[in-house]
């Protein structure tokens, strides 16, 4: 549950006025490059909303319902590709998304061609400098003349990464997705059915060690390019403790083969027109997931003398610094989801109203995660060490035995939510337009977990076998609660060009099963989300512009820590905390007067999240029981100054050639890499840019990712939340891991249409 995953396509601006009496467009910062990133390159980027990214991204909708009930454990990106059968996209701001989902954030709405009147093809190829290989392709039209009409569609992506592994060639994703949909046109209506099949594998929690510097700065290691240099345990084996029965061997699994995500996807899908310009479109989904899951994560760099290690085949390891590891696998889940969700819409002169009923069934199955952790050498394809004197803290693999299982998760049960929801549009007068709307959702979370208790203790432990759950000392929940979501949207225009914008928002989230995989007992307590904004827009044919300060909180956070202190062995522990801030946004679309075809995207956000009520104490096995308080600090990974910058440019060479060339460069400011903020990253640049080429119904381009082909570090720095101002300025010129951004990628590709 550790892996964060973002990405990149482009949206259309969101037209916030636009009325039969009023044509005036109000653009704002929805206006977005959502699958542009620097992360990965499989599903869409997390949109800023002034909160930590969503562990599992940005949520993803697909013909009306979420492609994944939660990001946990099947991740969106791990059953949802932006194919070729994809016919179009939207994307959702705070306020739909919080209607349509009841989820915190915007939110990538698709919509899958179904079938067309007439035959169309396209298919699209995609190759990078590293030896990708993408291929989507999609083919609909007619069956006969009464009205039924077909689609199918196929994508196929190998990506070896941004280097070499020993062993897996393409092991940074390996998919296969195959579509086909039936579509039944009637009188007043029309009806279709979807097929989706996807086979998954891919390793995307890799880390990379670096020397920390200065100012937040990072240097590479001799011989290990920051995100260029394989960092995984080079066997690509690792050896799995059960969770449940501490006498039985451990299994050897293999990293890449043994671990994966199989989804099928069954639609129903119907529109209807009904009496007095009602419009009725609905969804029903059934869905069967089976996942297995693994997650490799850097804990410590250790000091070691010379000698003092050696690789398990007996010869000498002469780093003179090892890195801790954890292992965390999962057995294979069988995740069913069942879902339905039923629009009724009707357009009249001044509204635009939509009633919606979603229901949404999913059974998890049981979740226990199994874990282990071993030293490796800090080299290129490294491989565990263990000490040269004989040492029976470790098996004969390198584990080592007092952590099988430790602070191993575990939870098992379903959940289901029935939601209520409507919006209306209203045009109340040629100045003020308000868009407002509800949700109410009821949402039943039943199972068992592992909490250890004053009467309880399901986590056994012992030196010589690790821990495991004892299952005849789980604690059963069922939980009942009553969500609530509203907002309110309003513009009022002052003159032609010039008017006040503002909104409100409030949503009510209950807990999710992976809520309760911890150690600690659970208070099903609501988070609670209020949000809100003010500011002005102005609109000219040269400049669109709108500007406006925002507000955003959310109580109740629950999260898992891994807290770690050299000597001891980790720590997972439950936390619960509130997150604050406020923000000033502007976003500016420039299009001058002499040049056709150019225009310029500029984007400022300026915010300060902040925790709240976050302390706590944390025991480790050598007995030290150290206190935290991170109340005040700046969330992790967040930047107070945001910055984007898009110009592009497009123009004709003839009547059938068109030419785009656009940039795009994102500025990041300073950010903290852990919970103390003792350590941070110094400000970066993500810079992207590209040519798109049209020739009658042929696409060609070219992309460059990381043009500056910076190199550096990203995310959080494990093992260092409790390190304090003095101790990190201790760590400065020693060896820390994170996560990185992508390493400079030349991709090009063509799309074809017949």
């Amino acid at each position: 549950m550790l892996l964060t995953l973002f990405h990149f396509i482009s949206a259309q601006p969101v037209q916030a006025q636009n009325t039969k009496r009023d044509t005036t467009k109000i653009v704002t910062n929805e206006d977005r490059n959502v699958m542009l990133n620097a992360a990965n390159s499989t599903g869409p980027r997390d949109v800023n909303v002034g909160l930590p990214a969503s562990v599992g991204g940005t949520t993803i909708l697909e013909n009306g319902l979420p492609a994944v009930y939660y990001w946990w454990p099947a991740f969106p990106s791990k059953v949802w590709r932006q194919d070729a059968m994809i016919d179009r996209t939207e994307l959702l701001d705070l306020g739909k998304t919080a209607l349509t989902t009841g989820d915190v954030g915007f939110s990538l709405s698709t919509y899958d061609n179904l079938g067309t009147d007439k035959h169309q093809r396209n298919v699209s190829l995609m190759s990078n400098h590293f030896g990708l290989l993408n291929g989507t392709a999609n083919i609909s039209g007619p069956i006969g003349k009464k009205g039924l009409e077909f689609s199918i569609g196929a994508y196929i992506n190998y990506d070896p990464g941004a280097y070499k592994v020993p062993f897996e060639k393409y092991y940074v994703d390996k998919t296969q997705l195959y579509k086909a949909a039936l579509t039944q046109h009637y009188r007043n209506g029309k009806i279709s059915v979807f097929y989706k099949y996807m086979n998954y594998k891919g390793m995307q929690s890799s880390a990379s060690p670096f020397i920390y510097k200065k100012n937040g700065k990072v240097k590479a290691l001799d011989g290990i390019k920051i995100g260029g240099t394989n960092f995984y345990e080079a066997s690509g084996k690792i050896w799995v403790k059960d969770p449940f029965d501490p006498s039985k061997p451990l299994k050897e699994k293999d990293v890449f083969d043994d671990f994966g995500t199989e989804s099928h996807t069954f639609d129903a899908i119907g529109s209807n027109n009904l009496p007095n310009n009602w419009n009725l479109d609905y969804t029903l989904r059934y869905s069967h997931v089976k996942s297995r899951l693994y997650y490799f994560s850097p804990v410590d760099a250790i000091s070691v003398g010379a000698g003092e290690y050696q690789y398990l085949d007996g010869s000498p390891y002469n780093g003179d610094a090892i890195y801790r590891t954890w292992n965390t696998t999962t057995p294979e889940m069988k995740n069913t989801y069942l879902a339905g969700v039923f629009n009724l819409s009707k357009k009249t002169y001044n509204h635009k109203l939509n009633l919606g009923l979603m229901e949404q069934y999913f059974d998890q199955g049981t979740f226990a995660a199994s874990i282990t952790s071993y030293y490796m050498g800090i080299t290129k394809d490294p491989q565990i060490v263990i000490p040269t004197k004989p040492n029976s803290d470790f098996d004969k693999h390198g584990n080592i035995i007092s952590s099988y299982n430790a602070d191993g998760e575990y939870d098992n049960g379903w959940t289901n939510k029935l939601a209520l929801y409507a919006s209306d549009e209203w045009d109340i007068t040629d100045r003020l337009k308000l868009n407002y709307g509800a949700r109410l959702e009821w949402h039943k979370l039943k199972g068992d977990y592992a909490p250890v208790t004053d009467t309880r203790n399901p986590r056994i432990y012992n030196e010589s076998s690790g821990s495991y759950i004892d299952r005849s000392q789980l604690t059963s929940f069922c939980n009942n609660t009553l969500n609530i979501a509203a907002n309110v949207n309003a513009v009022y225009k002052l003159t032609k060009n010039f008017g006040l914008l503002g909104e409100l928002g409030f949503n009510r989230q209950s807990l999710h099963l992976e809520n309760y995989a911890g150690n600690l007992e659970i208070d099903p307590k609501q988070s609670n989300i209020p949000n809100g904004g003010i500011g002005v827009y102005y609109n000219h044919p040269m400049i669109s512009l709108v500007s406006k300060a925002t507000y955003i909180q959310k109580d109740n956070y629950i999260n898992r820590t891994t807290f770690s202190l050299t000597g001891a062995d980790p720590v997972s522990k439950v936390v619960f905390y509130d997150i604050e801030t406020l923000g000033w946004t502007t976003d500016l679309l420039f299009t001058p007067f002499g040049c056709e075809g150019f225009n310029l995207h500029l984007l400022v956000t300026i915010q300060e999240p902040k925790y709240k009520g976050y302390s706590g104490n944390v025991l480790f096995n050598n007995g030290q029981d150290l206190k935290y308080d991170f109340n005040g600090k700046t969330a992790t990974t967040v930047s107070k100054i945001l910055l984007e910058i898009d110009p592009s440019y497009t123009f004709k060479v003839n009547k059938e050639t068109t030419v785009k060339t656009w940039l795009s460069a994102r500025y990041f400011g300073k950010q903290y890499a852990n919970l103390p903020n003792t350590l941070y990253y110094a400000a970066r640049w993500e810079t992207f840019g590209g040519v798109n080429v049209s020739y009658k119904n042929l696409d060609i381009y070219g992309n460059v990712i990381n043009i500056l082909n910076q190199s550096g570090a990203n995310g959080t720095i494990g093992g260092t939340d409790l390190v304090s101002q003095e101790e990190a300025n201790k760590k400065i010129g020693t060896i820390l891991a994170s996560s990185y951004i992508r390493p400079l990628v030349v991709e090009f590709g063509l799309k074809y249409r017949f």
